[in-house]
């Protein structure tokens, strides 16, 4: 609705952006302190209604703004990363987000399954950014069910284990970026990790592979100087990100409007040149002075834009991190439950198996084979949620070539609502590749036997 109402909308990448798209995990964190949907949608309408009436002072062609927008490399739609995190908090929960074209379809978990998303699975014939945009009824369903599951643990300093062995605090904060005029142009979470007196910026979703122990004490909070200290630093950082951004656009913006006024203002003195005193020349000069005018409002448009400042930061929460106690010899406790389970279902089926995890860079676990001379070279991935997995170079190059290949994925390992899915058709897995090859629990879904 704001979009059909206000064209610039796409035109101005913060509109709805920036650092408000971590909303559901603050709001989520902040609880009761956090700002209604409807009034973020309906600061947003006037905020585009400012722009619209900006840009409609200086005629602009808006179509070629977005076009060059778009090839901007840091600008970000709202819409595409609200669709990633509540990807991950189907994904999380049991449940996917899938989507081809103009059609989404929800698997929607137990835990969520009520109110608008009452039935199992839903098909819709929007696509997913539509879908699950702010202010709609699903993203409130969202946000409410986040609001009454969530919002304690930080608050009351939980502890996770970390199969990774880090011992120290997880410390959230977030951090209001303002305008010359003090507007709020984006909110960032940021999380950093702290122990012994080092302090490094981690990303918010770090809880994510880690589980929470609901028995063990947190104990003191932990020292918050050096910590708040590298907040500052991030938030400075960001609001140079922001700002550099806002200055591409503008500096494209202004370039167009200002070769339109510098043209007007050479054509009007050549005429105030072949024209004496009088009405015309009043005329004329009145125009010159409007132009100035313009110009000079332009200036400070742009130095308002363009001239980002951090608030202090605001202590959302924290956490106590210990290493997996249940980790020995390298091994966690979930990887050894998933190998079992693995070597367990592979029995259960006639397989004889054999366990080859020590073995360096093969791309498999577990060589499962079969009296009829059936062979299965099986990747055990182990989770203690129902998060995404991981895969090494060498892992992904074996299941994606390799036809004997087969991955085992084992999600709430060692909990009652443990799953096993069977991947046999590895070749076809998509993955997002870093350091390691990513593989989103829904695609896990989407391929499991």
């Amino acid at each position: 609705q704001i979009e059909q109402q206000y064209p610039t909308f796409n035109v101005m990448g913060q509109v709805l952006a920036g650092g408000d798209l971590e909303g559901l995990m603050t709001d989520a964190i902040r609880s009761g302190s956090a700002h209604d949907i409807t009034g973020r949608v309906e600061e947003a309408a006037e905020r585009a209604k400012r722009v619209d009436g900006m840009l409609g002072r200086t005629p602009i062609d808006v179509q070629d703004v977005r076009r060059r927008m778009d090839r901007i490399e840091a600008q970000h739609t709202d819409g595409k990363y609200l669709v990633q995190m509540m990807e991950r908090l189907f994904g999380g929960l049991g449940g996917s987000i899938r989507y081809t074209g103009k059609k989404t379809r929800l698997d929607v978990p137990d835990a969520i399954r009520y109110g608008p998303l009452a039935k199992r699975r839903i098909t819709y014939d929007v696509p997913p950014d539509e879908l699950l945009a702010r202010g709609g009824r699903i993203y409130g369903h969202l946000d409410e069910w986040i609001r009454a599951h969530c919002s304690g643990d930080l608050k009351s300093g939980s502890v996770f284990r970390d199969p990774g062995g880090f011992d120290g605090h997880v410390v959230f904060h977030t951090v209001s970026i303002h305008d010359k005029k003090w507007r709020q142009v984006g909110r960032l979470l940021t999380a950093h990790k702290c122990a012994d007196g080092a302090v490094a910026g981690v990303d918010p979703f770090i809880l994510h592979d880690m589980k929470c122990d609901g028995e063990a004490e947190a104990g003191p909070a932990p020292q918050m100087d050096d910590v708040h200290a590298a907040v500052l630093q991030t938030a400075r950082a960001e609001a140079d990100r922001m700002a550099a951004e806002q200055k591409k656009f503008w500096e494209h913006r202004t370039r167009a409007a200002t070769e339109r006024m510098l043209a007007e203002v050479k054509d009007i003195e050549l005429e105030m040149g072949r024209t004496g005193f009088g009405t015309e020349r009043n005329k004329l000069d009145a125009r010159l002075h409007e132009l100035t005018r313009r110009r000079r409002e332009m200036d400070g448009e742009y130095d308002v834009a363009v001239t980002l400042t951090p608030d202090a930061p605001t202590l959302e929460g924290w956490v106590r991190v210990v290493p997996d106690s249940d980790a020995a010899g390298g091994v966690s406790h979930t990887e050894r439950i998933g190998m079992e389970v693995s070597m367990a279902h592979e029995r259960s089926e006639g397989f004889d198996v054999q366990d080859v995890s020590d073995k360096r860079g093969i791309g498999y676990d577990v060589l499962s084979t079969h009296n009829d001379g059936r062979r299965r070279e099986i990747e055990v991935k182990a989770r203690c949620d129902m998060g995404d997995i991981q895969l090494t170079e060498s892992e992904y190059e074996h299941a994606k070539r390799n036809e004997d290949a087969v991955i085992h994925v084992i999600s709430n390992a060692g909990r009652p609502d443990q799953r096993l899915d069977v991947i046999s058709n590895t070749s076809g897995i998509r993955a997002t590749q870093n350091t390691v090859y990513t593989v989103r629990h829904a695609e896990v879904r989407r391929l499991a036997d």
